[in-house]
């Protein structure tokens, strides 16, 4: 589960009761995006495949650099496409907040989940 303030608050100081009572009220179900969702959203839509899958026929030498991307190529608009989900994901669990997206996009999350855009 996702740790907050208030989950790492309880954990210290709480009563397991007030903690479900409090997660309840907050409906507090969602887990962060990793970045194996954000991998998995473009492999799974794009080349059906997914990241687990990825890691089973690649040899190491191959996923242990960058250039495995390349091996799953997308076009320009279909990375535009992942770029708004995951902006869209990211907010909606809360993994990163609506003024930090608005103000610097996706950043090093972008750098190290987008898709390689075939030229």
């Amino acid at each position: 589960m996702k740790k907050t303030v208030i989950s790492d608050w309880l954990d210290e100081n709480g009563d397991p009761e007030i903690e479900k009572q409090v997660r309840e009220e907050l409906k507090y179900t969602q887990m962060a995006t990793t970045r194996d969702d954000l991998l998995n959203y473009w492999l799974k839509k794009y080349h059906n495949t997914t990241v687990e899958e990825v890691v089973n026929t690649h040899s190491r030498d191959v996923l242990d650099y960058p250039e495995w991307f390349k091996l799953y190529p997308v076009t320009q608009e279909q990375c535009d496409e992942w770029e708004e989900w995951a902006k869209e994901e990211l907010v909606r669990t809360n993994t990163i907040s609506k003024w930090r997206i608005k103000n610097y996009g996706l950043g090093f999350i972008a750098l190290d989940c987008a898709p390689y855009v075939k030229k």
